[in-house]
């Protein structure tokens, strides 16, 4: 499937799932093989070009309304192979979510609850995703602030999607001259991720996901999670409860601006996180490669949640809160660098319990064991790492508060041109912490500081 808008230097590709009317449920606007409900086995590649700009999003009126460039569509079954291409040359790339329910918007195979059910059971290697633009990329969950009206309406680079079990092991590219925005909704269940999975595949079947993920910009990278339940924001494998092993190295450098991950507010689990698992993740991660790498020009900020409620966590890190298993491991080396600003750490507010702020493998109250995996942070200006409110961490290191893994190693390397400050918090074990382990763990800890 081959569309191209343009070749005379001009031109933009928009596609919107119906209109703003109330009866236009199930009007999806899809580039590629089958469509909603659609059973069968579907492949080829897919290649989209604009001159211009390409704005894909999901109903704003009724529900069930997706956009999608890929094989597949809500509720479809089957398997769905074949490379992703798009590109606006000149131009941003939208992928925004509907305002109604299930109004997804997605770059990638699948779709919200489809399955992968065919003989290969997900894509391979060869069915990589690359999408470059030649100004900004924006990949935002449903704006509508409102807890169910736009429920699981998400936004997402890579297969899977919600409710979607199958497993995937293709590479994905993102390459913007400008900035990158990861924004979560304001309703229920309104992700936004790049990478493969999405939210709630734990119920199902699950599936393995793995795969490089390569993130080059030009300006600002922001990763910031939403209001309500689930609704998190995500540069990694899997999503909130999903499950199966995750692998692959992850890379995201903005070379002209800052790099900045926020956790949301106000309801549980709207976390902001680069790193593969998420939430109530399952699974072993990296057990071929899990390298985080995570370059600035400008500041690296990190920045739990500031609403003072809820249990949502801000992480440069494989894991997330209460994720994995006992005996499940998560592993790579973290190098993070600003090269001629900070690296800031900024504590949940008080009262926010179980909002951990980590650079680190692991989270509160995770199972993961993290055996032996360096820390490397580099900072052209200064290194603030400043505790806050209740039950939350703000740490570089492996594990976190109530963590269970039996071993966390690796050595840690702090390094700043200016200060290094380290200020405990203003409630209950509100620790600033550089090094492994955490309040309350009872774990083995190793490696030099």
């Amino acid at each position: 499937v081959t569309v191209t808008a343009g070749t005379d230097g001009t031109g933009s590709i928009t596609f919107m799932a119906g209109d703003s009317a109330s009866n236009s449920e199930g009007a999806f606007a899809q580039i590629g093989h089958g469509g909603q409900s659609n059973n069968g086995d579907l492949s080829g590649a897919i290649e989209v070009t604009a001159a211009d700009n390409i704005t894909m999003q999901g109903n704003t009126g009724s529900n069930a309304a997706y956009a999608q460039v890929g094989h597949g569509g809500r509720s479809a079954q089957g398997d769905r192979t074949g490379s992703i291409e798009v590109e606006a040359t000149n131009g941003f790339i939208d992928v925004i979510a509907g305002q109604n329910n299930n109004n997804y918007a997605q770059i990638g195979h699948g779709g919200h609850d489809a399955d992968f059910t065919g003989a290969n059971q997900g894509t391979g290697t060869a069915d990589t995703i690359s999408v470059t633009a030649g100004t900004d990329i924006n990949v935002t969950g449903a704006q509508l602030d409102n807890n169910n009206d736009a429920a699981q309406s998400y936004a997402q680079i890579g297969h899977g999607g919600q409710y979607s079990d199958g497993s995937h092991s293709a590479a994905i590219t993102i390459g913007a001259g400008g900035e990158l925005d990861v924004t979560a909704g304001l309703s229920n269940q309104a992700y936004a991720q790049i990478g493969h999975g999405g939210l709630f595949n734990g119920g199902g079947t699950g599936g393995d996901h793995s795969g490089d993920i390569d993130v080059e910009t030009g300006g600002d990278i922001a990763v910031t999670g939403g209001v309500r339940e689930r609704s998190y924001a995500q540069i990694g494998h899997g999503g909130f409860d999903n499950d199966g092993s995750k692998d692959g190295s992850i890379a995201v450098e903005s070379t002209g601006g800052a790099i900045t991950l926020s956790g949301g507010s106000t309801f549980g689990d709207a976390y902001a996180q680069i790193g593969h698992g998420g939430g109530n993740t399952e699974g072993v991660i990296g057990a071929t490669s899990g390298a985080i790498t995570v370059n600035a020009a400008d500041s690296v900020s990190v920045i739990g949640n500031q609403s003072g409620a809820a249990t949502n966590y801000a992480q440069i890190g494989h894991g997330g809160r209460s994720s994995g298993l006992a005996g499940e491991t998560a592993a790579g080396m973290i190098t993070v660098r600003s090269t001629n600003r900070d690296v800031v750490l900024t504590g949940a507010n008080g009262g926010s319990a179980e909002s951990h702020t980590h650079i680190g493998h692991g989270g509160i109250l995770s199972n993961y064991d993290v055996p032996d995996s360096a820390i490397d942070i580099d900072a052209g200006g200064a290194v603030t790492i400043t505790g806050s409110g209740a039950q939350n961490s703000t740490m570089i290191g492996h594990g976190g508060e109530r963590a269970a893994g039996t071993v966390f190693g690796g050595e840690i390397t702090v390094d700043a041109n200016n200060e290094i400050r380290l200020t405990g918090g203003t409630n209950t074990t509100a620790a600033a912490q550089i090094g492994h382990g955490g309040a309350e763990t009872d774990a083995t800890l190793s490696g030099d500081i």
